[in-house]
């Protein structure tokens, strides 16, 4: 055997104990004959590097081996080819997004949620604002709220609705029968549980919900007056209510436009809409207006304009009120809630969490028990 030959294969054993990370290149100088302290050295350096590429990062390797000589040597006599010992590794790059996706996945997989409800809803109403306003008021303002027919809405804990809870509870919304469909039945939903649930007046003086271009403009440009802007949105009205502590008219069309916005439905882009505006007159009784027809027509409507799958399209509707009917309606095997008088003060969002994430991880959303509906009040 020639000493080329045993060079070659000497070479070849040293090459295959390397355990390579993010090497572009390899080189050895064959132009004078290594001995065996070069192999011993080789071997030494072959095993350094297997030990940090373990230590290193699995996906993107590590950098590369310092001190060896990334240039070919040349041969005088022609027998070694220089590609013999050049070893090409390309760098492995995962990107950031592969990553996410790849993060994403393992999450999905560990909470077992399926395919369908890893959408989050996206809502333009959500409760918080409400619910910071009514913690605020005066004893003046929550005697004139009782008087309009809202009383129940003063023990109002809902801060925010869960996004996949909110999404399953609206795809399963069945506008035509008017009821939420569940695994072992439907939650039925008619004006009497609404007024079960939300203890607004429920009978008298129907609302058209007029369109806001037809509506009498007077009394929209007189409440409008109180905001620096033409459109009005919750927040806004939910910060004057915080500074005013007072009980008059202006104070029952506020609470009456944030109520309605958040509890019912609003516009596209989250503002409030004017289109009951006038049936808040001064001389009108408000608990003598018929505010569960409204909600109930607006159920039966708000998923007329929502697109499920377009990340763009915000869901203006009543997701509250659907949110709370299927929590109260339903058991939940992992949790246990103590069931009040008023359901409207069962729940915040830490609780709805609590719930998301039971349900999820037994099964799925919809596989509890149906129980009748709240206790007569």
């Amino acid at each position: 055997m020639s000493r080329i030959h045993i060079w070659r294969v000497k070479l070849s054993e040293a090459r295959k104990s390397l355990r390579i990370g993010n090497i572009k290149y390899v080189s050895v100088n064959v132009d004078k004959a290594p001995n065996n302290s070069d192999i011993q050295s080789m071997s030494k350096s072959a095993g350094m590097l297997g030990k940090r590429h373990h230590s290193g990062n699995p996906i993107n390797g590590n950098r590369p081996l310092k001190g060896v000589d990334k240039n070919v040597g040349s041969t005088s006599d022609g027998w070694v080819e220089d590609d013999d010992f050049v070893v090409a590794v390309p760098k492995m790059v995962v990107p950031k997004l592969e990553k996410q996706k790849l993060v994403e996945k393992k999450i999905k997989e560990e909470i077992n949620i399926g395919v369908e409800y890893t959408h989050k809803i996206r809502t333009r109403s959500p409760p918080k604002s409400l619910h910071e306003a009514l913690q605020k008021l005066s004893a003046e303002q929550k005697e004139c709220v009782s008087q309009m027919g809202f009383g129940k809405m003063l023990s109002f804990t809902v801060d925010g609705i869960p996004g996949q809870l909110g999404q399953y509870v609206v795809d399963n919304l069945d506008t035509d029968k008017m009821c939420i469909k569940l695994e072992r039945g439907s939650i039925d939903i008619t004006k009497e549980v609404i007024h079960q649930l939300v203890g607004v007046p429920n009978g008298g003086v129907w609302m058209n919900n007029v369109d806001d271009k037809k509506a009498d403009k007077t009394i929209s440009k007189l409440w409008r007056s109180n905001y620096p802007r033409d459109e009005v949105s919750p927040g806004d009205i939910a910060e004057r209510l915080e500074a005013h502590k007072v009980a008059d008219w202006m104070f029952r069309v506020d609470f009456l436009q944030l109520f309605s916005s958040i509890m019912i439905d609003c516009q596209k882009n989250g503002k409030c809409k004017m289109c009951l505006l006038p049936y808040f007159t001064e001389e009108r009784e408000i608990s003598e207006l018929d505010w569960c027809s409204l909600i109930y027509k607006t159920i039966a409507e708000c998923k007329d304009d929502w697109v499920r799958d377009d990340r763009k399209c915000y869901f203006a509707g009543p997701l509250t009120i659907l949110t709370m009917l299927y929590v109260d309606c339903t058991t939940c095997s992992g949790l246990s809630v103590e069931r009040k008088r008023i359901a409207l003060a069962d729940w915040d969002m830490k609780r709805l969490k609590q719930r998301q994430h039971v349900e999820m991880q037994c099964g799925g959303f919809g596989n509890g028990q149906i129980r009748s509906y709240l206790l007569n009040m």
